[in-house]
């Protein structure tokens, strides 16, 4: 292609202005097209003289998202010489979004050693059973990262990412992911929905930019240990899935019809929903010792006013745990349970130094309590004896309180 040039050249004590009239006087003598043509400027300069080239060349659009599927399925790994020509043929240097599907991802991975130019990577859909071996050598610079609806069973560490923001392996088959999945990394999305894990180890604690968790329909046995980072707008697990409004901080709560038997087994059907919808869910918060989250609590008060039976869901949670500093005032009442664990874990958070947490378990118990017949179970006397201890515990710590100002009740059961 032609390259037509025109040139100026100064001496570096010339005055600014002369300067800038023979630059627009070379430019003006330049074949320039607008919208067609652009302007490459090149400078050479030694201790005395400057000079400045000025050309024109042809505008070439630079693709910068490329999609690669087939109308038909396409077995993994099958030689396709037509797709593979039209390829090298392509402008490919800055390409940042790169989507490929139909099982044609291994073909188009092999057209070049290395993609460094690519930023966001989709391969969903390629019925891909195990992880792509080469993916972290020629894809070195990518920040997103998608595997949805493929087969694959398992994950390897993906720490080599360095500049990793989102990974999804929705619609998988994964059982086992290692703990160091996604560590020393800055996530920001972590998406596992929709697979078939029961234990996730993964460090969560220390992604402290992670903002969306999606871990619904997992039949996950125990909470895993959450990041208590504010940023923290999106989770879903179990059926459930909750959201944060960044600019209100309102928080709403919606269940998932189930699409596995496994869920469908514990929810029910949609006419039994009403009040049992949440029992998954619930029994995975307060059965765990990680359940000191705010807003999986913000997401329990949310619930909590949706009505009187989903208040009683939240007392009757089967197999909650109960927290061993108040055990010992809980053991020597006959009417409880193992169902007030979830009480006994609310009233331990209105304790907590965290002021998010207080509020949103406080609002909860404040609603459970709003429901007569609940209100029985929740402020027993051995839970209200509780309360009290907390309130002179604090009272003594206070040097502005006296004795005079001492806080005393009474409480009656019938």
């Amino acid at each position: 292609m032609e390259f037509k040039t025109t040139a100026a050249t100064f001496d570096t004590n010339d005055d600014p202005e002369d300067v800038i009239d023979r630059l627009v006087k070379a430019r003006e003598e330049l074949p320039y097209v607008k919208g067609q043509d652009y302007v490459v400027i090149r400078t050479l300069f030694s201790a005395s003289k400057v000079a400045i080239q000025l050309g024109v060349q042809k505008f070439q659009p630079k693709p910068v998202g490329l999609k690669v599927s087939s109308s038909t399925k396409t077995s993994v790994g099958k030689p396709h010489n037509s797709l593979v020509k039209i390829l090298k043929h392509c402008q490919l240097d800055f390409i940042r979004d790169l989507i490929v599907q139909d099982g044609l991802a291994p073909i188009v991975f092999e057209c070049r050693d290395r993609w460094a130019s690519v930023r966001s990577l989709d391969v969903s859909n390629n019925n891909l059973e195990l992880f792509p071996k080469d993916l972290f050598t020629r894809f070195p610079f990518l920040k997103v990262l998608r595997l949805d609806g493929n087969k694959l069973t398992t994950l390897p560490a993906l720490n080599s990412l360095t500049m990793l923001r989102e990974f999804h392996a929705a619609n998988n088959q994964i059982a086992t992911v290692p703990v160091d999945l996604v560590e020393d990394l800055a996530l920001e999305v972590l998406s596992l929905e929709y697979n078939r894990l029961t234990k996730l180890h993964i460090k969560f604690k220390n992604l402290s930019k992670l903002r969306v968790l999606k871990l619904l329909e997992n039949p996950i046995e125990t909470l895993p240990r959450l990041n208590k980072s504010s940023s923290q707008q999106f989770l879903s697990i179990a059926n459930v899935q909750i959201n944060r409004n960044v600019v209100t901080g309102r928080v709403d709560v919606e269940v998932k019809e189930a699409s596995s038997s496994y869920f469908a087994s514990i929810v029910g059907s949609k006419a039994t929903q009403k009040g049992k919808a949440f029992n998954a869910f619930l029994s995975l918060i307060f059965r765990s010792e990680e359940s000191r989250n705010a807003l999986l609590i913000s997401a329990v008060a949310r619930i909590a006013c949706m009505g009187p039976e989903y208040s009683a869901a939240i007392v009757g949670v089967d197999g909650a745990l109960i927290l061993p500093k108040l055990m010992s005032h809980w053991t020597d009442t006959p009417s409880f349970s193992i169902s007030t664990g979830a009480v006994n874990q609310l009233i331990h958070f209105v304790c907590s130094t965290n002021v998010t947490l207080v509020h949103h378990a406080s609002r909860t118990l404040a609603q459970l309590c709003s429901v007569p017949h609940l209100a029985r179970s929740v402020l027993c006397e051995a839970v209200f004896d509780t309360i009290l201890k907390l309130i002179q515990v604090s009272d003594k710590g206070c040097p502005k309180h006296s004795s005079k100002g001492r806080i005393s009740a009474s409480f009656k059961t019938e």
